[in-house]
């Protein structure tokens, strides 16, 4: 098994140099961000895991993005790199286009993609890199909060960073 397999993407890199990772402390737990050359490849909340301490630039960057964003600052994440599975691109970079602060139901995001909403709620469970792409930003459309692979909590965690507190 991969690292991937715990975050529910297939999106596994079979060639170049290995895996890096950097972890950042959170009020509710670690941030694990994965990359590889200059690509961010899967990014895991509330999991640790450490390589052999070397690090790449791309993950010094985007430690940096994610503290001001953890800090509740609206960040870029556009010029990020990020590998995502090739059938899903469109439909994250949709997601991306979610506005910091805002939430949309899983009927809107799905209606922008042509599909219907529980295919739209399967396709964001296998985010591979949450916050850049910022899954977490689509609610059910009564107002609820919804699922999230790393738990209701680390859901509630970042739309509050956002200012997103009326979410039932």
């Amino acid at each position: 098994t991969s690292l991937f397999s715990a975050m529910g993407t297939d999106a596994i890199l079979s060639t170049g140099s290995p895996l890096k990772t950097k972890v950042l402390s959170s009020p509710i737990g670690p941030i694990t961000i994965i990359g590889k050359d200059n690509v961010i490849t899967g990014i895991l909340l509330g999991r640790r895991i450490d390589t052999n301490g070397e690090t790449i630039p791309i993950l010094e960057k985007v430690e940096e993005l994610i503290s001001h964003y953890l800090d509740g600052e609206k960040v870029d994440f556009r010029g990020i790199s990020i590998l995502l599975p090739e059938h899903l691109k469109a439909f994250f970079r949709s997601v991306m286009e979610i506005p910091y602060g805002e939430a949309v139901s899983y009927k809107e995001i799905a209606k922008r993609n042509g599909i219907h909403p529980r295919t739209a709620g399967l396709y964001l469970s296998k985010n591979p890199v949450p916050i850049i792409v910022p899954c977490h930003r689509v609610i059910k459309k009564d107002g609820t909060i919804g699922g999230f692979t790393a738990g209701i909590e680390w859901k509630k965690f970042l739309l509050r960073i956002e200012g997103i507190t009326n979410i039932g």
